[in-house]
């Protein structure tokens, strides 16, 4: 049996309120949360801090779509240093990547970053470095 770490929704509380905190006076206007495992962070983000939320599907681990066309009109309309992206989880980073292959300024916030050696993600409330398997309370 493969070991699990269940994250409740204490842990995603703690965490929205500490992202919150972080980017509090950044000069964020927008988040785009990336589906599906980003968004319930993002629409949280979205209220709390009372900024719209754009959906962007961005899949590699449960399908390949990727919404480049999306991806591309955010690069276009607004200035990236006051657009936050939002996902779950920042695992292998292959998407974070590919996303920012497109939009090099494009700046990232994860629930949990599990390459915190590495620039992808800008803020993480959680690290997590071992492969143990993450559920999150909305799985």
């Amino acid at each position: 049996m493969t070991e699990k770490l269940n994250i409740s929704w204490n842990d995603f509380e703690y965490g929205a309120q500490t992202i919150t905190n972080f980017y509090a006076g950044t000069g964020k206007t927008v988040i785009v949360g990336l589906s599906r495992g980003g968004l319930p962070l993002a629409v949280k983000l979205s209220n709390v801090m009372g900024i719209p939320m754009i959906p962007l599907v961005w899949q590699t681990r449960d399908g390949k779509t990727k919404d480049v066309d999306t991806l591309k009109n955010i690069g276009c309309n607004y200035n990236m240093s006051e657009v936050l992206f939002v996902d779950d989880i920042c695992d292998s980073g292959l998407t974070i990547k590919q996303i920012k292959a497109i939009l090099p300024e494009a700046v990232f916030t994860t629930l949990i970053n599990k390459l915190p050696e590495s620039d992808l993600v800008e803020f993480s409330p959680m690290v997590e470095t071992s492969d143990i398997w993450i559920t999150f309370p909305w799985e």
